[in-house]
């Protein structure tokens, strides 16, 4: 017994010591210009909530708050102040998509400026691949072999599961729907994200809708040629706006991070 209670007493001299030693080190820490510099210019980003109007959501923003300690450390090891070694921790949104998968996603959030191009054409995602374009490309059972490790949307509704079962086995998206009538429901039942593009652009109406592209923006691409589509993708980078796949476009995280 006198033994255990030994044991117990060192035990709790080396917790103690460990306690002041590290709070002596805080201390230190908190009086050199270095921490005073990160403490001056470490500031706050507050979390955006997702919106929600009836069916429908866009997606919310997660806050950043300067992680002090984890920023003192990197800078101190680099031997200077530099806000590129800033680290951050992130703040999730009070109303988040996550807690809203029954919702239909039909824009990304504004603030990120960035669209997303979702093709079901092989000749427009090859012109993506060659020119490193985030395309997102839908298959089903038929073209989901001849498929490269690139943002793959499960477009099957009879063999909606084979499908599931292909991107897998790859490790490829399985996270996001594009709904039609047809697929929302094993889409929903399958816990996706589900995403009803802003805009479907074909031919006929490219001249009217081209316009109206803006930051967010899901665009589906439907019977475009390609010199159409070439000015489709000049536009929006006129417009100063980055292509992304979905899964950025949707997430919460800033593109940043």
């Amino acid at each position: 017994m006198k033994n255990i209670f030994k044991y117990i007493g060192i035990i709790s001299l080396m917790l103690f010591s460990f306690y002041y030693a590290n709070n002596i080190a805080n201390y230190m820490a908190s009086k050199t210009d270095l921490m005073k510099q990160i403490k001056l210019h470490a500031k706050k980003v507050e979390s955006v909530d997702a919106v929600i109007n009836e069916e429908y959501i866009i997606p919310g923003l997660n806050g950043l708050s300067v992680n002090i300690s984890s920023s003192y450390n990197n800078m101190v090891s680099v031997g200077s102040f530099d806000e590129k070694y800033f680290v951050f921790d992130e703040i999730n949104p009070t109303i988040s998509l996550k807690d809203h998968l029954d919702k239909i996603i039909k824009k990304g959030n504004h603030l990120k400026r960035e669209v997303a191009l979702i093709i079901d054409n092989k000749e427009l995602f090859d012109y993506c691949l060659k020119n490193h374009l985030k395309c997102n490309y839908l298959i089903n059972k038929d073209t989901m072999l001849n498929c490269k490790d690139e943002l793959l949307i499960n477009n099957e509704i009879e063999y909606f599961y084979d499908v599931e079962k292909y991107l897998n086995k790859h490790n490829l998206n399985r996270d996001i729907c594009v709904i039609s009538k047809y697929n929302k429901k094993i889409c929903e039942s399958n816990g996706k994200y589900l995403i009803e593009p802003t805009y479907v652009i074909s031919n006929s109406n490219m001249a009217n809708t081209i316009t109206e592209i803006d930051s967010g923006d899901i665009i589906k691409i439907d019977n475009i040629s390609m010199t159409n589509f070439i000015i489709l993708i000049n536009k929006i980078r006129y417009r100063d706006l980055k292509i992304s796949y979905l899964n950025d476009l949707i997430s919460e995280k800033y593109s940043s991070l």
